[in-house]
């Protein structure tokens, strides 16, 4: 199949992002190695486009997040002692739940679908958030999980409805 001239410079411009995500492309698309690091590179351009597409949220709770956040030199190891938040909404906790999970996690930043749990998990001595955990609905259909636990086809829905993801 011969291209015509956008057609080309399209798969250009394709093949450019992909290699500037950290990919190989000759002929099959695939990481450039499978270190963590790696990997990082591949979720840096999704992540710094959620980071910008969320940059009004981010400088609202600015203060707030900062007023929470401790220099690693502040923080005594021995005296952590956390408790488990729950996430509700438009609490004080979900802001900040929504902007560490925008600026801590090195992979971008996306809603769940289905059913969610959010918590923090607070520093209570240090008054600042520790650590965030997440529970929520996991994929529906994924062969390699299904044939190794053996989930028989029809019964899917109901095995994938009693369990949840952790983050």
């Amino acid at each position: 199949m011969k291209l015509n001239l956008s057609q080309r410079k399209l798969r250009k411009r394709i093949i450019k992002a992909l290699e500037e995500q950290g990919f190989k492309i000759n002929p099959h698309v695939r990481p450039a190695g499978y270190s963590k690091r790696t990997y990082k590179r591949i979720q840096q351009r999704a992540r710094l486009e959620q980071i910008y597409y969320h940059k009004k949220f981010l400088r609202k709770y600015f203060n707030l997040a900062k007023l929470y956040s401790r220099d690693g030199k502040v923080i005594v190891p021995e005296n952590i002692e956390l408790e488990l938040r729950e996430v509700k909404s438009d609490s004080f906790e979900e802001f900040l739940f929504r902007w560490w999970n925008l600026i801590w996690w090195s992979i971008p930043y996306q809603r769940s679908y289905g059913r969610q749990m959010r918590f923090l998990l607070w520093d209570t001595k240090h008054n600042a958030p520790f650590g965030l955990i997440c529970l929520q609905s996991p994929v529906l259909k994924m062969s390699v999980r299904d044939r190794s636990l053996g989930i028989p086809k029809d019964e899917l829905d109901i095995w994938v409805n009693r369990s949840m993801n952790a983050q």
